[in-house]
């Protein structure tokens, strides 16, 4: 008969939760925030922009050929809304040993940032251009 002691070798739970590695998003780097308070009260920010000049030799008693300006309209819409939905029962937030609400919560988060990021790189590659001409210089 073989031995069976099994019943004495005690389970143990980590303190922590598993670490989920999620990508880590971009957007935060080059993304321009400072219409945020503006938009607190409205869905559309109108931010227009100037022709760019540049230099040009000049010669004394000489014609000078003048530079065109212009103007556009650029502006921004805020008319998506994401969202990431979980429940968790009231019980199960007593009674469960970690926080799971703000676990699930912290993973939303990265979720609708991850969001954010590909919208705003997609945005950054459709108005990329790789024409370069005296104005640049």
């Amino acid at each position: 008969m073989a031995n069976d002691l099994d019943p004495f070798i005690p389970e143990y739970w980590s303190r922590r939760m598993q670490v989920i590695h999620e990508k880590k998003t971009v957007y935060r780097a080059f993304a321009n925030f400072e219409e945020q308070p503006t938009l607190k009260n409205g869905d559309t920010v109108h931010r227009p922009y100037r022709s760019a000049l540049y230099a040009q030799s000049y010669t004394r008693d000489t014609a000078v050929t003048v530079q065109a300006v212009s103007g556009t309209d650029q502006y921004l819409s805020v008319n998506q809304a994401k969202i990431v939905p979980f429940y968790v029962d009231t019980l199960d937030s007593v009674q469960n040993k970690w926080d799971a609400v703000d676990r699930f919560a912290e993973d939303a988060q990265l979720k609708l940032n991850e969001q954010i990021d590909g919208y705003a790189l997609s945005q950054s590659y459709q108005g990329a251009t790789s024409k370069i001409d005296d104005a640049d210089f």
